[in-house]
Parts: structure tokens; C-alpha cells; sequence
């Protein structure tokens, strides 16, 4: 069954307690008002808890949000550079956040893990097919912290082709907690959707039709 996942009503929460990275960005309105981007189907959303390869046992070892769908671009704009990323906040019951910065399994090497999609010439209302954009991946330890809210925020850099002016925004933000318990109960009772090997979790993403 499909998610309801952001289908990208391009709707922006605003939260009145925490932060949750908010920075200044342009706005993701069309004149008229309409979305800039949309997502005209949402094919798979959610975190996905993987074993490590090389773990015989194949326990829970870490997980990553991914979204899988179509999205539109519902501007009169080319773009002739795109690039999407995933992001992940969590905030804590104290009220403190983490973010893929924080929590990245490979952090040491590859900063805060984030792996972003890309689209070159993107015309009016041409759809791009995502198979799989996902946040960092983190150890599974991360789902025992006491965690009051979790969010995914998405953003496209886009290139305008007329101009070659370069623009940044906040296409979402979704409330992704229930998803994250969910995870949280995944790994309690030693479950996991694949295994951390790119060809398993590629495979585990194209049955998600």
C-alpha cells in the first residue's frame, strides 16, 4: 500500500518550540500561488533498518530514511542543474537536535553522509522518476535515545538555464516520528529489511512498486 508520504504539497511546518534548522530561504511558491514542485506519486517512504554485510547473524546494524516516487516540476522555469538531498533532524526530549552531521554512521570519512540526487535540463511540468533518495545512514543504537520528534527536510539547488542563477529551497519538511518508532520496534525484535550490501538494498528498493 502507498504512503502518504510529502507528495511534496511543498507545505513548510513551522515549529514555535524548536529550531529545526530554520535558515533563511527563498520561497517555494509560484506566483500564483501553486507548488513549485510535486510529487504525483508516492511509491515507498519510510526508514529502512539494515544488517551489516558482514555480520553472519544479520542483526540490526543501521538504518536511513529513503523515498521512492515522481516528482513534477510544476514551474515555467528550465533548470539546467538540480540537485536533491535528504535531511534527518531529530529532536530529543530535552530539546536538544541532531542531525545527519551528528548521527552519520560514516561521519569520520564522508562528513554528514548525505547522498544527494541529480537532474540536469529539467523542463516545465517534466516528472523526474526517484528511485531512491535517502538521508544518512546511522547505527541503530540512535533509535534507544529518548527522541520527542523526528523530521525529514528536503531541498533542491536549482540552476535557472536563462539566468544561471543558482537558488535553495526547502521543498518539505514531514513529521516522520511514527516512521521512526516504527524502526525502533523493527530493531527491538531483531528485524531488518535487507542487508547493507548495495545490491541487496537496490533490490529491496525495486520491489517497492
Amino acid at each position: 500500500m502507498k504512503s502518504t508520504f510529502f507528495c511534496i504539497v511543498v507545505t513548510v511546518i513551522c515549529l514555535s518550540c524548536n529550531s529545526i534548522n530554520n535558515k533563511e530561504l527563498p520561497e517555494n511558491k509560484n506566483e500564483d500561488g501553486t507548488d513549485m514542485f510535486i510529487c504525483t506519486e508516492n511509491i515507498f517512504s519510510g526508514f529502512v533498518v539494515l544488517s551489516s554485510s558482514l555480520d553472519k547473524m544479520q542483526k540490526p546494524h543501521t538504518a536511513t530514511h529513503v523515498f521512492k516516487g515522481i516528482l513534477k516540476n510544476n514551474t515555467q522555469n528550465i533548470y539546467k542543474k538540480v540537485t536533491l538531498k535528504a535531511k534527518l533532524i531529530i529532536v530529543l526530549e530535552n530539546g536538544n537536535e541532531l542531525t545527519c552531521s551528528d548521527i552519520n554512521y560514516t561521519k569520520n570519512l564522508l562528513g554528514d553522509g548525505i547522498t544527494p540526487q541529480f537532474r540536469s535540463n529539467w523542463k516545465p511540468n517534466e516528472e523526474w522518476i526517484i528511485d531512491k533518495i535517502k538521508t544518512c545512514t546511522f547505527p541503530v543504537e540512535y533509535l534507544d535515545y529518548p527522541v520527542k520528534e523526528v523530521y525529514t527536510q528536503y531541498y533542491f539547488k536549482l540552476t535557472d538555464q536563462v539566468n544561471n542563477t543558482e537558488t535553495e529551497i526547502m521543498a518539505s519538511q514531514r513529521d516522520v516520528t511514527e516512521k521512526w518508532f516504527n524502526a525502533k520496534s523493527k530493531v527491538i525484535n531483531n528485524s531488518v529489511d535487507c542487508s547493507d550490501n548495495s545490491f541487496e538494498f537496490g533490490k529491496f528498493m525495486r520491489n517497492k512498486i
